[in-house]
């Protein structure tokens, strides 16, 4: 795959997971963005990236992870937040990503980050998200 169809793909998900989080929150979404990639085991985390710092950690010499799950997590001032949880397995064939049938593949379209309390039948307010743990507070 191509940066530049990375990049697309990437832009697609990223539209896709905003407007769907916006079927089940209260909160007002900003559209304005930053991203918070954690790898899956934890080893790197970076966070408060833009669409190319995003591209440019993931995109790695042709090689691009099999999947990433991409969330809205919260919101900070001006921005919308998302997670984006990224596999240890990174391939340059196409064949290898997961949901690869979906134009936006690798991504995976998440829901807004909730915890247990609530469920998708209702809208509720963002809680707070801890990017540090990359989970919700309690």
């Amino acid at each position: 795959m191509t940066k530049e169809n990375f990049r697309s793909r990437f832009l697609i998900a990223i539209d896709k997971s905003f407007n769907y989080a916006k079927k089940f929150v209260f909160d007002e979404l900003p559209s304005k963005f930053k991203f918070n990639l954690y790898h899956r085991e934890k080893i790197e985390k970076y966070l408060r990236l833009n669409v190319d710092e995003v591209i440019e950690k993931l995109y790695r010499d042709g090689k691009i992870p099999r999947w990433i799950n991409i969330n809205v997590a919260k919101i900070d001032g001006e921005y919308t937040i998302f997670a984006c949880a990224y596999s240890a397995t990174f391939t340059n064939d196409d064949n290898m990503l997961q949901f690869s049938d979906e134009p936006w593949s690798p991504f995976q379209i998440g829901g807004p980050l909730m915890s247990e309390k609530y469920s998708m039948d209702k809208k509720f307010y963002l809680e707070e998200f801890d990017e540090e743990e990359n989970c919700i507070k309690r």
